[in-house]
Order: structure tokens, then sequence, then C-alpha cells
């Protein structure tokens, strides 16, 4: 059960004499507060005596009892107020012992995890080794490497890298910048004499800090104190072969027998059995918080977050209902969104049943789910290969079908972050292998930007070759910039990008050793550019900076304008939104299209980046009829783009504390989103006018709290906030040179927490 590392250790024993039982005074205190400006503290105090003593000896294996006579407890705030733990009382506890390593432990079948954990924690003192160096053990708070640094009779015990035995349920965001960063310490000190523990002072401390803004944290600690009070006289040794036989004969005559368990705490399974909300009860409360007028806003973040929570504890058909429900005809799709960040099978089942991807005609919903999908945090394999059971049939909808590739290289750019190279799972490899061979058999050139763009929003290294061939000898410049854009996403885990770089500048230095190619009329600047950057918001932490970029032909016709918008911090830097509006051809419509250029088909539209996931590009016209009927049909109001809540913060984590108790930390964050627009253009007047409005709301909500239905304490924390930029074009070409105005307007930026 424990292996030394790098250090001989010869244990010593604890002397539990046979015929003798030790009483000891124990408590144990958890206190919640922030980790990084402190508050006030909450939490509670327990407070028990027990008696210790060995029943059954096999060889140099103990066999010991422990009896919890008193227990009660307190809150830390108000110490008078106190309550009896009589269920602690009740049920004794018995664990295998040996030169200071604690076994097997063994409790009554009826016992509560609740009181198991508590004793466990107790136990955890008694595991104890008098030789200084580093150990591995399997400890109360899982297998750690446990130090010891011993002083005479003073015995110094820290433990690192404590790991969960059990992780199941367990995520977090692979993503840095919306990640949370966990930190914790164990250390005990003793005091022994005589082979006996006469005092000892243990504490733990847990905390998480949120990367984007380390003000948003919270901290348990868990505080152990032990003291020897006496011995005397116990009860007689049971005779028996072995601990089986043992425990059999305590056990003897009882209705329920006895189970046994390792040392680490375990998790309870609970059960809501009263004073719950069904999902379709919050449906009732946040119907109207969940419209899309209130998309943007921080009500329609909380309303999301609540209905998330009760969908990731509810099964299929509590979901179905929620989804078919008559109050959710007009939400919909803000149902899909909470439903595809659930990411259970229960609720992927319960979505597939809704949405179909068949008809060419109704494409919203399959549209929010994609959508949705692509910035999952923990997706599971199911989702993987539905997405590629979609990708491979080829749905009637083109539109769709380039979102199926695009949220499909999302999905799996999120799920083998974690793992580094994943090429071993059999999705990823079918989906690797599909795209490459279906690239190579594309001849036009949206075929190809589809599955360039897919390979882009993966980030699969594997992909390098295939980008490279595409950048160096595709016939189509949108497809090799496009090519070469992509790379950003890359993650180079084993990849020799040594050697790619070898091939790359033997390339380059093939092609510009052609004078075709390498001369001054080529490279010359063709047209105007020009670049502002700036700061959207600055703190202690995190810097959020713009850019505004613009490249024009040489007469002022404009051939794209963007805005770049980044979060940086110590941590990372994050790309959070990328919208630009591209032209191509316009030259020929105000008659100063360049040579060899008159017959380029005029289009006009909108690209956009969203947390690094390249989106759908919404084309705004193809042509002089697409031209002419986006003059007439114009929208006098915004239309929105894109709209939804997005999934940001997702971290759920079990924390074991050194007196057994278990404290469940989450971290969840939504991006309310709403990108909408409108354009303008008078061929009388001949001029043009557009506005890109993003406006959003972020609300991240978090906590620590005792993971148990017989105890509760915690901590919660939360932050808000709203804010909106505009991005306005106003173009004259009623004369050459042509005459751009480039605006953006936001109002500043506050938040509440």
């Amino acid at each position: 059960m424990a292996g030394s590392t790098g250090v001989n250790l010869k244990s010593f024993s604890i002397t539990f004499g046979p015929g003798k039982t030790y009483q000891y005074k124990y408590e144990t205190i958890v206190n919640f507060n922030e980790a990084v400006s402190y508050g006030k503290t909450v939490g509670f105090q327990l407070s028990t005596e027990f008696e210790i003593g060995e029943i059954f000896r096999a060889g140099e294996t103990q066999l010991l009892k422990v009896q919890v006579t008193t227990a009660s407890i307190s809150s830390f705030s108000r110490p008078e107020v106190k309550g009896e733990l009589v269920k602690l009382i009740k049920y004794p506890i018995y664990f295998e012992y040996t030169d200071g390593v604690i076994g097997r432990v063994y409790t009554s079948e009826v016992e509560s995890i609740f009181c198991a954990n508590v004793k466990k924690g107790l136990l955890s003192l008694f595991q104890l080794q008098e030789t200084e160096g580093q150990r591995d053990e399997i400890d109360v708070a899982g297998e750690c490497s446990a130090y010891y640094a011993v002083y005479g009779g003073r015995i110094t015990k820290t433990k690192q890298n404590c790991q969960n035995v059990e992780i199941a349920g367990e995520y977090e965001n692979v993503n840095k910048m919306f990640g949370v960063s966990p930190d914790n310490s164990f250390v005990t000190h003793y005091d022994t004499a005589d082979g006996i523990i006469k005092s000892a002072t243990g504490s733990s401390r847990h905390s998480i800090v949120i990367n984007a803004r380390p003000q948003l944290s919270a901290a348990v600690a868990a505080i152990q104190r032990l003291h020897y009070v006496s011995d005397a006289a116990g009860a007689a040794a049971i005779s028996a072969n072995n601990i089986k036989e043992a425990l059999d004969l305590i056990y003897k005559g009882e209705a329920k027998k006895y189970r046994e368990m390792l040392l680490p705490s375990g998790p309870e399974v609970q059960e809501c059995t009263e004073n719950c909300e069904k999902p379709v009860s919050i449906l009732q409360n946040v119907k109207e918080d969940l419209t899309s007028e209130k998309l943007s806003k921080i009500v329609s973040g909380k309303a999301y977050l609540k209905l998330l929570r009760a969908f990731r504890n509810s099964g299929k058909a509590s979901i179905e209902e929620v989804l078919t429900h008559k109050d959710s005809y007009n939400i919909v799709k803000q149902l899909i969104d909470v439903a595809a960040a659930t990411q259970t099978p229960a609720a992927h089942e319960a979505l597939m049943q809704l949405i179909t991807f068949t008809d060419e005609s109704a494409i919203d919903y399959p549209e929010r789910f994609i959508l949705a999908s692509a910035y999952t945090t923990h997706p599971g394999e199911y989702l993987l290969k539905g997405m590629l059971e979609l990708m491979k049939k080829k749905v009637p909808n083109e539109s769709l079908r380039e979102s199926i590739a695009l949220g499909m290289g999302a999905v799996v750019n999120s799920f083998c972050k974690p793992y580094g190279n994943c090429l071993e799972y059999s999705t990823i490899a079918e989906y690797v292998n599909y795209v490459e061979t279906e690239m190579k058999s594309c001849e036009e050139e949206e075929c190809k930007l589809l599955y360039v763009r897919s390979m882009g929003n993966a980030g699969l290294a594997k992909f390098l070759p295939s980008l490279l061939n595409q950048a160096l000898n595709s016939k189509s410049s949108t497809v090799s910039l496009t090519a070469i854009q992509v790379w950003r996403n890359l993650e180079f885990y084993d990849y020799d990008v040594t050697k790619c770089a070898v091939i790359l500048r033997s390339s380059l230095a093939v092609v510009l050793s052609d004078p075709m190619v390498n001369n001054y009329n080529l490279f010359a600047q063709k047209g105007k550019s020009s670049a502002f950057t700036g700061y959207l918001a600055e703190t202690s932490n995190a810097n959020c900076t713009y850019g505004l970029y613009q490249e024009n032909t040489k007469s002022g016709v404009m051939k794209k304008s963007a805005m770049v918008v980044n979060v940086l911090n110590k941590q990372a830097t994050q790309p959070l939104l990328t919208f630009g509006i591209y032209a191509d051809g316009i030259e020929a419509l105000v008659g100063d299209a360049a040579e060899g250029e008159e017959s380029t088909e005029a289009t006009a539209g909108l690209s956009l980046t969203m947390m690094d996931v390249l989106l759908r590009p919404v084309e705004f016209f193809r042509g002089m009829s697409g031209l002419m009927t986006a003059v007439w049909n114009a929208p006098s109001e915004p239309v929105s783009a894109l709209q939804g809540n997005l999934l940001l913060q997702d971290y759920s984590h079990k924390i074991h504390l050194s007196n057994g108790l278990i404290v469940d930390a989450s971290v969840l964050g939504v991006a309310s989103i709403d990108l909408s627009g409108k354009i303008s253009i008078s061929l009388w007047y001949k001029n043009s006018h557009s506005v890109i409005t993003n406006s959003g709301a972020l609300v991240v909500e978090g906590s620590l709290q005792i993971d148990s239905e017989e105890l509760k304490s915690g901590i919660r924390f939360s932050t808000e906030s709203e804010a909106f930029i505009d991005f306005q074009t106003d173009v004259d070409f009623a004369e050459m040179p042509v005459k751009m105005c480039l605006q953006m307007k936001r109002p500043p930026i506050s938040s509440r927490y």
C-alpha cells in the first residue's frame, strides 16, 4: 500500500499494545474564504472523542478498532451554537495497520459514506513514519507523495501531488485563458513519545483562481487537531486464524455485514429526493430571460447557467420534456445551446430526437447545435462519432454542410488538447483520413476551402503536409492564403517542425529563384493598407486589445477591413474575436478595374472567427444580380448574423480534504452574444453605409461546497458584465479616389463581482 522512492525507509509502529484502549480527543475545522483578498470566513468545527485499540493481530499486521464516543458540530462564526452528531457514534470502524501504514478499512454496510469519510480523516493521522525521507502513500486524499522530516520526537509530514483515486465526472477547460488554476498544500506536525502519538496538528489548503480574472477565487482550509488523553485496559483480543475470520466473528449475528474499503475518502451517491426542482419547473422561471431579445444580456447568461446545471443532473426524458414543452416554442434555439453544453450522452440523444439535418430549408436548429458544439469544453467520443457521420452524409444544404465541417474541426481540437497526440483514437484517425481524401478529390475552390478550414479548426499537426501542399501548389490564391492562415491553430506535439521548416525554406528558395516571381513589379505595393491598435480594457491582471485593419486597391476601393480583439494575461494570449468585411471585383463596378481584372465577379461578405474557431462566412452578395438584390432588399433595422450562449468556463473537480470530507469545486461561465449588422447601398448617391454591432454579456459563477447531503457549507463567487462594440464603415464612390471612413465605437466596460 505504500512504496518508497529513492530512500529505503524503515517504518516504526505506533504502540497499540494488546489488551489496551487509548483515548483521544479530535477536532477538525473547515473554513471557506476568498483565495486572493480575504473576506468573511465561513465554516464549521467538528469535535469528537474516540477510543482506539487492537482487537486482532496477524503477524506484523494489527486489526484496530476505532469507536467514536462523543461527536458534536458547531458553526465557525457562532461556536456557541452546537449540534450532536449521533450518527458518528453508532458504528465502529476497523482498519489494518502494518508498520505505520494503513491498509484496508472496514465498516458496517449501513454506515453512511459521510460518517465513513470523517472517520477515515481521523484514521489518516495515524499513518506515520519515524525515518526521514520521501515515500508514496495511499492517503485519505488519494495517492500522495509524502515527505517526513524528523526532529527527535517531533515529526513533520508534508504531502504533495495527491491524485484522486476516482476522477469520474471531473473536467476542465483546456484553454488556459478560460481555465482555472488550482493549488493545494498538506502539512501535519506530530509530537511522539514512547511509541505513542501525543498530539498532531495538520492543515490542508486548497484554492481555485480564475485565470482571466484572478480576483475571482475561493479557498478551503481544513485543520485537524489530535490530543492523547489516556489509556486503559481494553477488551481481550479475538481468537481467529486471519483478519477475515476475525471480522466474521465481529459481525456474527448482525443483520448487516461489513464492507471493505480503501483509505481514500469516497464520493456520496446523491439522489434528489426532496425539495427538488425539475428542469421543466426551472423553465417556467427562466423562459422570459432566454428569448432572442435578451441575448447579449446578463439575464440571459444567468438563465442559461441555471438550466445547464439542471440538465447535467437529468436524464434524456427530462431534457426532452423541456425541449418539446409548449413554453419552449420561442426559445428552442437557446435551449439547444444549453443541451449541447451539457455534454452528456443523455442530452445528446435528446437533441438528436429534436433536430433533423435532411430538410434543406430548415437549418436554424442544426446550425445552432453545430455552433454550440464547436465550443464544448470536454466533448465525448459520442459527439465526435455523430458529427463525423453527419459530415460523411453530406447533408443537402451547402451552408449547413460547411458549418458541420468547421464545427467538426473545432470539436476535434477540444477533444485532442488534453491528450496531445490523439490519433490513437479511431474516430480521430477516421476524420483525418476522410478530410485529406476528400480534399484531394476536390476540383472547385469552395470544396477545397471547406476542408482547409476544417483542418485549421482541428489544429492537428498531422495536417501540416496537406496544408503546405495547398499553400504552395493551389491554383487559387484564396485557398493558398487560407491554408497559410490556418497554421495558427496547429499543435506541434510530436511533429518534426524542423524538418517542415527545411522543406518550406527549400520550397521558397525555388520559388524566389524564378525572375518571373522575384521582381519589383510583383512585390511592389499594389494598393493601400493601414492598421490601428489600442486597448479596449486594461487591468492589473489582463489586457484586452483591439486592432483595426484595412486593405484598399490603388484607387481606394476597399478589399478587406477587419477588427481583431485579443485578451492577454500571464497564462496565455487568447484571440477573442476577429470579424472582417471582404470584397472582390468592386473596382469594375466603379469603372476602375485593373488590367486583366475587368471580368472578376463582384462579391462581398463577412468573415468571423470567435475564440479561435473559424465560423462559416456570411456572403452579402455575389455578382451584379446579387448586388441589386442587396441594394433593394437592404433591411432598415440591424439583422442578427450570429446569436447564442456559448460556454466559456467549465471546471468541475472533487477536492479531498485531509479530514476525509470532499469539497465540490465548480466554475461555469457563459458568453451571451449577438452579432448583428446592417448595410445600405445607394447607387443614386454612389455611397454605402454599414454597421456591425458586437454586443455581449459575460457571466461567471463558481463555488466550493461540501459534497454531502448530511452537511452543507461552502462559498460562492460570481462576476457579470455587458458591453458592445460598433464597427462602422462609410464609403463614398461618387468620384475617384474613393473616400472611406472606418469608425469603432465602444462604451466603458464595467463588471460586477
